[in-house]
């Protein structure tokens, strides 16, 4: 999940630091996403979005249900 928002930071430059300052976490909280150890809310994948001026499902796509 949180693959495709390294890749677009990665491209942009970004750093999570720069994200975190941005949204108002700690720069571990934004490092706890990108590996997957923390669930992003609502407000994170929102702003993250409009912070790296993408659309939030492209950042954050629904994961496919596990059969």
């Amino acid at each position: 999940m949180t693959t495709k928002l390294r890749q677009v930071m990665e491209e942009q430059g970004r750093r999570h630091v720069w994200l975190a300052e941005l949204l108002g976490v700690s720069p571990s909280h934004v490092t706890r996403v990108l590996n997957g150890e923390r669930q992003p809310g609502p407000d994170f994948k929102r702003e993250a979005a409009q912070a790296l001026g993408v659309a939030s499902e492209e950042l954050f796509p629904a994961e496919e249900a596990i059969a």
